[in-house]
């Protein structure tokens, strides 16, 4: 965790105070957007100085892909949470057969009930038209997930609803932006448009822990990367290698994680950068972490039955070790 080199009080500052010094939260969290500063508890604007000075804000990682395509990274805010939807809903429509692919490989191997305890965590911010209930619109629900060979998404080729709008902010917004151990990165072309994403957030247990943002981690020092979208046009460039990077360097540096997890379905293109530029390798029952013994066998075994569906690999990879 980032320490505070300022002395924080509590008890209100006269404006006209020559102690008084309004500066920018001196804590990676996201820029005074939230009313207090989740490291000390107090308003961001509350510090004095008694000859103090605060510690520079902590910058994202540069990087020559960046400056070549004229993007421009950020951690996203409220403030992006509109163009992160479109973003998002844009490239599920785009690639409806990719997405049905990671879908099943998720959901492979889980019966009806765990399917729908899930799904149940996932939906329960759906809007239902009165006198309903998630029990009504469950077998409609099951029958999508349940086809041979995937979900059926073509709907999505037809427009987004309300429903799917609504759910996309909402889980963007639990898993990430409300999120005090997650973020996420983003890229913006020089017209404003977001090209590309990436995730950060605590490391779970299973996947249904992760549709809730704040549950609780397996360790502090374990992240999980995930949910990596470059806008197709934008492609084989190097910005998916380049943003990972800028991920995996910002949630060592702001979050204080050390280790990265991510499932990856082996051959696209997340899995050949983790495990081809970024030091990932497979999680195995035999792995051991000398700062994190709660990585037992029996751990480990129960997240490989959890992330390693269908063709989906969970890896994991040092930061410290890494040269970002």
């Amino acid at each position: 965790m980032t320490r505070v080199s300022l002395n924080v009080v509590s008890s209100p500052v006269r404006p006209d105070s020559p102690d008084r010094l309004t500066l920018p939260c001196p804590c990676p969290c996201r820029s005074n957007l939230q009313p207090a500063c989740p490291l000390v508890g107090l308003s961001h604007d509350v510090f004095t100085r008694f000859g103090s000075t605060p510690t520079p804000p902590i910058t994202l990682r540069a990087d020559p892909v960046y400056k070549r395509l004229g993007l421009t990274p950020s951690v996203a805010t409220h403030a992006d949470l509109d163009d992160l939807v479109a973003f998002n809903l844009a490239y599920a429509r785009h690639d409806t057969a990719g997405v049905a692919t990671t879908l099943s490989q998720m959901l492979s191997g889980m019966d009806e009930l765990a399917i729908k305890d899930y799904m149940r965590g996932y939906l329960r911010h759906l809007s239902l038209p009165d006198g309903m209930s998630f029990e009504d619109i469950w077998p409609g629900v099951y029958a999508m997930f349940s086809k041979p060979g995937g979900p059926d998404l073509s709907g999505l080729e037809k427009g987004v609803d309300d429903n799917t709008t609504r759910l996309m902010a909402r889980h963007l917004t639990e898993r990430f932006l409300d999120n005090p151990q997650g973020d996420l990165l983003l890229l913006r072309d020089q017209a404003g448009q977001v090209v590309a994403v990436e995730g950060v957030n605590q490391f779970q247990m299973t996947h249904e822990q992760l549709s809730i943002g704040n549950a609780e981690g397996i360790h502090p020092k374990a992240a999980l990367l995930s949910s990596l979208v470059v806008a197709p046009g934008f492609q084989g460039q190097g910005i998916g290698t380049a943003l990972k990077k800028s991920v995996l360097d910002w949630a060592h540096r702001a979050k204080g994680y050390r280790y990265a997890f991510s499932a990856t379905a082996a051959g696209n293109a997340s899995d050949h950068i983790n495990f081809t530029h970024l030091g990932y390798r497979p999680l195995t029952e035999e792995t051991v972490f000398s700062d994190m013994p709660v990585f037992t066998p029996a751990v480990n075994r129960q997240l490989l039955a959890n992330y390693n569906k269908g063709t989906m690999r969970l890896g994991w990879t040092d930061m410290t070790q890494l040269a970002l």
